[in-house]
């Protein structure tokens, strides 16, 4: 359940699952609103859906049937539309058209193996950084699924990734479940010289 009010939105926890990740892609030239992807999150059975909300429409389920939907993300022309589902351990793809908010038909883009795939984001080469949970890792893909790079860190929890203005990529991690002997670092935030840009974030007009 989303709600517009007092100008922010405001997310709330229901039965069937969770609200786990949002994601803003900026507006076509015939679009009105900026639109916002949601993934709410049900592992077992797969209930988990993905949301699209704008201030004119109200909310609309775009896709249903998934199990842990996390990372979200667009390749720098808004184009393709990038969704971690964790549990399945895939990264999906999908084309996307930014003038009506349409969604194609998603497409097994990443098979993950070792980890779950969790946050993720673009660069402005059209390259995934995408943390991977249980890993240790934040790994690069090319817009084909191509494994380019690792970037390893000293803690196993990898949750997400995103670019800063500064073009530095900030790795988030979690605490929870973690030995704190073995990684007294587990729930840091960590900064990476990534030698590239990320995709500007878009805004969200209400």
């Amino acid at each position: 359940m989303v709600e517009q009010g007092a100008g922010r939105l405001i997310f709330v926890d229901i039965p069937q699952g969770r609200l786990m990740q949002a994601d803003l892609r900026k507006p076509g030239p015939a679009t009105e609103i900026t639109r916002i992807g949601m993934s709410l999150g049900a592992v077992a059975p797969p209930r988990g859906a993905l949301h699209c909300w704008g201030p004119r429409h109200g909310v609309r389920t775009v896709v249903e049937g998934l199990t842990l939907p996390n990372g979200l993300g667009w390749s720098p022309d808004d184009s393709v539309f990038y969704l971690a589902d964790s549990m399945r351990r895939v990264v999906l793809a999908a084309d996307f058209d930014v003038r009506t908010g349409a969604l194609g038909t998603l497409r097994e883009l990443i098979r993950i193996g070792g980890g779950l795939p969790d946050g993720l984001c673009v660069d402005e080469d059209g390259c995934l950084w995408l943390a991977v949970w249980g890993a240790a890792e934040v790994r690069r893909y090319d817009p084909r699924g191509r494994h380019l790079a690792t970037v390893r860190f000293p803690v196993s929890q990898p949750s997400s990734c995103a670019f800063g203005a500064d073009g530095v990529l900030y790795v988030t991690s979690a605490l929870e479940g973690t030995d704190a002997a073995r990684e007294p670092l587990a729930g840091s935030v960590f900064a990476v010289e990534a030698g590239v840009r990320g995709v500007p974030a878009g805004i969200f007009e209400v």
